[in-house]
């Protein structure tokens, strides 16, 4: 009989194991409430998980609660404060060559400056998510991020531009039966169809968005 020997604990498991407990009550109790306090309550738990991530040295994990802090600071209104956690955290996942968190992280600092009225830099933000989630992301995040372009140029009245993104959006989601996405897609290509006077074309392509809804159920 093999005699397997068990590793007795570090200080770092230690430190992992109450980041993990801490991160975990942070996202799935408190998080999902969805209201004020709940979300109070879960960046601080968020808070204490990044510390104790930060002294057992996983630069993964603290990349994580870094966004998910930003996250969950964008949900309560808090865009610039969300900034101060995203920034870093795409810093960390850069350096660990995790594209698609990369992707993520960037798409959500882009979308923090549309909020905050800074279209140029967000566009920015979008297009180097673009660029990391076509290197190795999800389509469904790729989607979004298109999606989020399209809508920057509408909001800049490049109509043309924004028919593009949508454009592109639309069959990914499609492919990967996202309906509610779809149709949103479908509505914002007949909005840059208006934008462009074609009115036409804007009634054929919410005919879609329609079939969309009703197979969505």
């Amino acid at each position: 009989m093999k005699v397997i020997a068990l590793r007795k604990a570090t200080q770092n498991d230690r430190d992992h194991e109450v980041a993990q407990r801490a991160f975990e009550e942070a996202h799935l109790k408190l998080r999902p409430q969805r209201t004020a306090p709940s979300r109070r309550a879960a960046i601080e738990k968020y808070q204490a998980a990044l510390h104790f991530f930060e002294a057992a040295g996983d630069r993964y994990w603290q990349a994580l609660t870094l966004f998910s802090i930003g996250a969950t600071l964008m949900e309560s209104g808090e865009f610039r404060k969300a900034l101060e956690f995203l920034n870093p955290s795409v810093l960390i996942f850069q350096a660990l060559g995790n594209k698609s968190r990369e992707a993520a992280a960037l798409n959500f600092i882009g979308g923090a400056y549309d909020v905050l009225g800074d279209l140029y830099k967000a566009l920015d933000y979008y297009d180097q998510a673009l660029k990391s989630v076509r290197s190795g992301g999800e389509r469904g995040t790729e989607a979004s991020i298109l999606n989020n372009i399209g809508k920057i140029h509408s909001d800049l009245a490049d109509w043309q531009k924004s028919l593009e993104f949508y454009s592109q959006a639309l069959p990914i989601f499609r492919d990967i039966g996202d309906k509610r996405r779809e149709a949103i897609s479908i509505h914002n290509i007949g909005i840059a169809h208006i934008g462009l006077g074609e009115m036409e074309r804007r009634w054929s392509i919410s005919g879609g968005a329609s079939a969309a809804k009703v197979h969505q159920g």
